[in-house]
């Protein structure tokens, strides 16, 4: 039996706490659908032999009107395509919706202060300070650098041999969405950052470009957590 001295402190959100998460839950549950359904009109093209337009990164408004221009001479496949499009178009909607609420809930007194604090690094904008806000909620719950690492999945895994100890992949364990937004905010962060672009030059010359990215999220993570603590805007390289 484990005395109570011994337990694990549990950290449990409150509805408040509970209620702004889904916030960005239900944002990022409308970005998968709207994706699902992105992949379905390009299966319908290909499967008709009609060729995809071509784009890059994001369906912007622009290319989904390109693709409302497509026609078939078959009344039914044209009006099975305009069905996909037109739920397509109403999920963009969904998410654009949602998007606004995250942006109101980031205005409010409880993470202005916050969000403003962590948009001063560069690669992270609203939306991606509101990520880190609302899945880490009280970063100071954290005691020690590796317990927040940990809780993200930025721990590299070790691998144990004698006396040799060898540092692997990330565990991937954590929060899998947050850990994204590490990361692409670290790859904005380098070409930005004196700093951060001196420590992944480092690391990739000996570890190789992933480990090397990887790092520079881990150390964005814990210098978000210090500039909350300490309310502090983000400081670059002198």
């Amino acid at each position: 039996y484990l005395s109570k001295g011994m337990l694990k402190r549990v950290y449990v959100p409150t509805a408040t706490e509970r209620s702004h998460r889904q916030v960005i839950r239900t944002r990022r549950q409308l970005i998968d659908d709207r994706i699902r359904k992105q992949n379905q009109i390009k299966s319908f093209l290909a499967q008709h032999g009609l060729p995809m337009p071509t784009v890059q990164g994001k369906w912007t408004k622009g290319f989904a009107r390109q693709l409302k221009c497509i026609r078939f001479t078959d009344r039914w496949l044209g009006t099975s395509f305009k069905e996909l499009l037109d739920v397509y178009e109403f999920m963009d909607q969904r998410v654009e919706k949602q998007t606004a609420l995250l942006k109101e809930l980031s205005k409010t007194e409880q993470y202005s202060d916050r969000v403003t604090i962590l948009t001063s690094i560069p690669g992270i904008g609203i939306l991606s300070a509101m990520e880190l806000l609302l899945e880490l909620q009280d970063v100071e719950r954290f005691r020690t650098a590796e317990k927040l690492a940990a809780y993200v999945g930025l721990t590299p895994s070790q691998f144990s041999s004698g006396d040799h100890v060898r540092m692997g992949r990330i565990t991937r364990v954590g929060k899998s969405h947050l850990r994204a937004t590490l990361i692409e905010a670290a790859w904005i962060l380098v070409r930005k950052d004196d700093c951060a672009r001196e420590t992944y030059q480092r690391i990739k010359a000996r570890a190789g470009a992933k480990r090397a990215i990887v790092a520079v999220a881990r150390r964005l993570l814990l210098q978000s957590r210090s500039m909350i603590i300490h309310s502090r805007p983000f400081a670059r390289c002198a």
